[in-house]
C-alpha cells in the first residue's frame, strides 16, 4: 500500500477534477438555457448524447487502451479525451455554438467513462483482496465530491465573472474555468504514469481479467434475475442522475420563485436563486460521498441485496413525492429532508446493486454482465434526460416531471422485487470482482 500511495492520490485527483468539470451544465441549468437559447429539450441533449456515447464507445475504447497501451497510460489518454471534451464544451458556450458543445459532452463522457473500466483494472491490479473494494470506496468517493463541488462552485465563479469586468461573457469564462479543471486531471494521469513506473509493485499471480467483447447470446444466457435487477437498476440509475440534471431549475422554479428573475437585478438574483438550490442539490451527493465507502462493508455483511435496491427505490419514489407535495410552500418545509432521502438512497443503490449483479449470475459471465448492466444503465442516462425534458416543454411544468419520476421508482421497485423473489442462495464472489463501473 505504502508504494501504491501517490498513484492512489492521483487516481482520486482524476477522478475529482473530471466529475467536477462534467457536471456544470446541471448547476447552471437556466444560465446555460439562457445563453445558448436552448429549449429544456435541447438541454438535455447535453447529457443524452453522451449517454448514448456510453453505451457503444466507452467500452471500445477502454479495450483498446487497455490492451495495447497498458492502464496508466490508458487513463493518460482517457483523461486527455475528457480534457479536450471539455475545452470543446468551453469554446461552444463561447461561440454560442451548440453543435460544438454536444459534440464536447460526448467526448468528455466516453473519456469519463473508459477511465472507469481503466481504474478497476488498476485496483485490481495494485491493491489485490478485501483492499480493492476500500479503495474503490475512495475513489467512489472523490468522484462524488467533485459533482459536489461542481455544484457549490460553478455559481460561485459565475457571480466572480460577472464582477471581475472582463469583456468576455461570465458564463464562457466559468466553462473555461472548468475546462481548466479536466486539465488538472489530465496532469494527475501524467503523474500516475510516472509514479506507476516508479512505484510499480509485483505484478498479481492472476492478471485481471480485460473487459470482453460481448454478444447478444451471451446477454441473453443472463437468466431472468439479472435482467430484473439490470432494468430495475437503470430505472432508478436514471430517475436520480435525470433528476440532478434539471433540479437546480426545478428547486428554483418550486421553492425560490421567479419574481424576482424579471427586471434590472434579475441576473444578480438568478445568482442567488442558483445558488441556494445547488446547495440543496448537493446534499445527495455528498451524503453518497461520505457514507458509500462504508455501505460497501455492510452490505456484503447484510446480503439481501436485490431487496436493499428495492428499497432504495422505495425511498426515492418517497423522496419525489415529498418535493412535489411541498412545492410552492416554504423552503424549510420540504427539500432539505427529500435531498437528504435521496442522498441515502442514492448510498445504498450504489453500494447494494453490483454485488447484487455479481451473485445474480456464474462466475465466467460476470464480466458480461457488468458491461451489460452499464450499457443499460447509460441507455437510461440517453432515455431519461429527453423525457424530462419533452415534459416539461410540452406541460410548461415540473408536476408532470416529478409525477413520472415516482411512476419509475415505483416500477424499478417492483422489477427488483421480483428479482429478489428469484434470488437464489450464493456465495459472493471476491470482493475484487464486485467493482462496477457506475459512479
Amino acid at each position: 500500500m505504502a508504494n501504491t500511495a501517490p498513484a492512489l492520490v492521483c487516481c482520486v485527483l482524476i477522478f475529482f477534477c473530471v466529475y467536477a468539470a462534467y457536471d456544470l451544465p446541471a448547476a447552471l441549468v437556466l444560465q446555460l438555457r439562457e445563453e445558448l437559447k436552448l429549449s429544456q429539450t435541447q438541454f438535455a441533449l447535453l447529457y443524452a448524447v453522451p449517454g448514448a456515447v456510453g453505451v457503444f464507445l466507452s467500452l471500445t475504447l477502454s479495450i483498446h487502451g487497455l490492451k495495447h497501451l497498458g492502464v496508466s497510460q490508458s487513463m493518460v489518454l482517457f483523461s486527455a479525451l475528457a480534457f479536450g471534451g471539455q475545452a470543446a464544451f468551453a469554446v461552444g458556450v463561447e461561440r454560442e455554438l451548440f453543435w460544438l458543445a454536444v459534440c464536447g459532452r460526448a467526448a468528455v463522457a466516453a473519456g469519463r467513462e473508459s477511465l472507469l473500466v481503466a481504474l478497476q483494472t488498476l485496483l485490481v491490479m495494485w491493491y489485490p483482496g478485501g483492499k480493492t473494494t476500500v479503495f474503490a470506496g475512495v475513489t467512489l468517493c472523490a468522484a462524488r465530491m467533485g459533482t459536489v463541488a461542481s455544484f457549490l462552485g460553478a455559481p460561485a465563479v459565475l457571480s466572480y465573472a460577472m464582477r471581475d469586468g472582463v469583456t468576455l461573457d461570465p458564463l464562457a469564462q466559468t466553462a473555461i474555468f472548468s475546462a481548466g479543471v479536466a486539465a488538472v486531471a489530465f496532469l494527475a494521469a501524467i503523474a500516475l504514469a510516472v509514479v506507476g513506473v516508479a512505484c510499480r509493485v509485483a505484478p498479481p499471480s492472476r492478471p485481471p481479467p480485460l473487459p470482453e467483447r460481448i454478444s447478444a447470446s451471451k446477454a441473453c444466457a443472463l437468466g431472468g434475475e439479472f435482467w430484473l435487477l439490470a432494468l430495475s437498476g437503470a430505472l432508478l440509475y436514471g430517475c436520480v442522475l435525470s433528476f440532478a440534471q434539471v433540479a437546480s431549475a426545478l428547486l428554483q422554479d418550486n421553492y425560490f420563485g421567479t419574481a424576482c428573475l424579471r427586471g434590472p437585478i434579475r441576473k444578480t438574483c438568478r445568482q442567488d436563486a442558483t445558488h441556494d438550490a445547488n446547495v440543496l442539490l448537493s446534499i445527495p451527493f455528498a451524503i453518497a460521498a461520505v457514507f458509500s465507502p462504508f455501505l460497501v462493508g455492510g452490505v456484503e455483511r447484510i446480503g439481501k441485496r436485490s431487496l436493499l435496491v428495492a428499497f432504495a427505490a422505495l425511498v426515492t419514489a418517497g423522496a419525489f413525492a415529498l418535493l412535489r407535495v411541498t412545492a410552492g410552500v416554504r423552503q424549510e418545509d420540504g427539500p432539505e429532508y427529500a435531498t437528504m432521502l435521496l442522498g441515502l438512497c442514492y448510498a445504498v443503490f450504489g453500494a447494494a446493486l453490483w454485488p447484487a449483479i455479481a451473485t445474480a449470475v456464474k462466475r465466467d459471465q460476470l464480466s458480461t454482465a457488468y458491461a451489460v448492466a452499464g450499457a443499460v444503465q447509460q441507455l437510461s442516462l440517453t432515455v431519461g434526460p429527453l423525457a424530462v425534458g419533452a415534459a416539461y416543454d410540452y406541460y410548461g411544468s415540473w408536476r408532470p416531471v416529478e409525477i413520472g419520476l415516482i411512476s419509475v421508482c415505483a416500477l424499478a421497485f417492483l422489477l427488483a422485487m421480483l428479482s429478489a423473489a428469484m434470488e437464489k442462495p450464493r456465495a459472493p464472489p471476491s470482493s475484487e470482482r464486485l467493482l462496477g463501473n457506475a459512479v
